[in-house]
């Protein structure tokens, strides 16, 4: 509550707020030996219907459960986002050997060993992987105060008022980002380091870029396409985690990867054919010179293809949540005003509205519609939570907006309304394998799942009334 805490001993808060033998928590501690399990059943037995049994953290747990899926989306484009970097070190440093070799041949006359020369390109691979380690951690550290408070302020605005604490970042995170950035570029560096100490004594033409040598790592045809068929695989996630299709979307990109020589072939031909027996001397030139250099400009444009992949997948994510949010805001703020308890923000769903509120509201002069609203946080066999909710379904048909896969949204909630049936979101359907029609039973026999009590009220104003 970020210290917007007041605290009261019991029976004061009793006498103050009019609950005089009554609580709205009981904290039980076990014995060492005790079983929770056991003690749980026990108190189903003996506490009111509709009272609630829960174990400490389990809204910690429910929200690092939802948070835990957008943490490893990030950290998934974290994983790319180096494996970009990976290309781009790769490719500077191909680029820099295939330039210097005739340096490189000198070097090696004059009695540089091997060793040596494989050195000094992995060491120029390291200085690069290092200043831009440190360039990004220390962007990483300074770039999200400014979103922090934007999204503060929205949240103040709009929901609850918090006051976020500075940003703290570890120095072990910030040695954690360094390192991998300079073990990726030290990595990415190997392969150019390699074919530089090949490099015999005699080598010293300006002219020669080794254009014989493969120009990314040999595989046939037909394992380019098995991994770009492997794309579409279908395994089911483990532990509610996609695995599988971090996998296959890694083997689609290599396999694309994979492709750019055989790519890059296919276009410089057709380019030399459209261009055979024109005047563009100069264009037919760089035609020729892009089947010669194949090595060094199929990293490249592997290269670009992965950066290209990288700003697609993050603008993809970015593109989502802004079109799930719109979503939310245009079939959820649809009222004027809305009232709840203040404790609401503390006791969450048990902080009720007297019931006969709602008919007051709607008898004010100046309201054309007020729907009550009532959610409760439940538990399935296995433990999962979900919500159910209540509302008035003719104020919902006329005033909402709730999106379906098909059909009109009124004409569904009226007829809901009319069979006694309820409407589940998509992802409850997809959890619980759901099909429209199926009939779902939970919770116990005797358990209310839904009070009369509203929890919020939203009203809606006719378009003469102002407050």
């Amino acid at each position: 509550m970020d210290g917007q805490v007041a605290v009261l001993d019991i029976a004061a808060a009793q006498v103050h707020f009019g609950k005089l033998g009554r609580l709205d928590r009981v904290d039980v501690l076990l014995q060492p030996d005790a079983d929770p399990a056991r003690v749980a059943a026990g108190l189903r037995d003996r506490l009111p219907a509709g009272d609630r049994r829960r174990a400490p953290g389990g809204e910690k747990r429910q929200v690092e459960q939802m948070l835990g899926s957008f943490q490893l989306n990030l950290f998934v484009l974290s994983l790319i986002a180096l494996f970009v970097g990976a290309f781009l070190v790769y490719n500077a440093m191909t680029v820099s050997v295939v330039r210097q070799r005739r340096q490189i041949g000198i070097l090696r006359s004059l009695g540089m060993s091997r060793v040596g020369i494989l050195l000094v390109v992995v060491g120029e691979g390291a200085a690069i992987g290092l200043l831009g380690s440190l360039l990004g951690a220390a962007l990483g550290v300074l770039l999200p105060n400014g979103p922090l408070q934007a999204v503060s302020l929205t949240v103040s605005s709009l929901y609850a008022f918090i006051v976020p604490e500075a940003l703290a970042t570890p120095p072990a995170t910030i040695l954690q980002a360094v390192l991998s950035g300079l073990l990726v570029a030290v990595t990415a560096s190997l392969a150019p380091a390699l074919d530089a100490a090949r490099v015999p004594r005699a080598r010293s033409r300006p002219g020669c870029h080794g254009a014989s040598a493969p120009p990314l790592p040999a595989c046939s045809r037909r394992d380019t396409l098995a991994a770009l068929r492997a794309g579409p695989c279908a395994i089911r996630a483990i532990g509610g985690r996609p695995l599988f299709g971090y996998a296959a979307a890694l083997a689609l990109l290599l396999g694309a990867i994979l492709l750019c020589p055989m790519l890059l072939k296919t276009f410089q031909r057709s380019l030399v054919a459209v261009l055979r027996g024109s005047r563009l001397t100069v264009a037919r030139l760089a035609a020729g010179n892009l089947g010669r250099a194949l090595r060094r400009n199929s990293v490249t444009v592997a290269a670009m293809a992965v950066g290209l992949c990288m700003l697609v997948s993050v603008s993809t994510m970015i593109a989502s949540f802004r079109q799930t949010v719109e979503v939310w805001i245009d079939q959820t703020i649809r009222a004027d005003l809305y009232v709840s308890r203040a404790g609401r923000l503390v006791k969450g769903a048990d902080a009720r509205l007297p019931a006969e509120l709602l008919s007051r509201i709607r008898s004010l002069p100046g309201v054309t519609d007020a729907d009550g609203f009532r959610g409760l946080r439940l538990r399935d066999e296995q433990g999962t939570q979900f919500i159910v909710g209540a509302g008035d379904f003719d104020v919902m048909a006329r005033r909402g907006r709730l999106p379906f896969r098909r059909g009109d949204s009124a004409r569904i909630l009226l007829d809901a309304q009319a069979r006694d049936q309820v409407i589940v979101s998509e992802t409850f359907a997809e959890r619980y394998h759901l099909a429209e029609g199926t009939r779902f039973a939970s919770g116990r026999p005797g358990e209310r799942c839904v009070s009369a009590s509203p929890g919020s009220i939203t009203i809606t104003r006719r378009r003469a009334a102002s407050w």
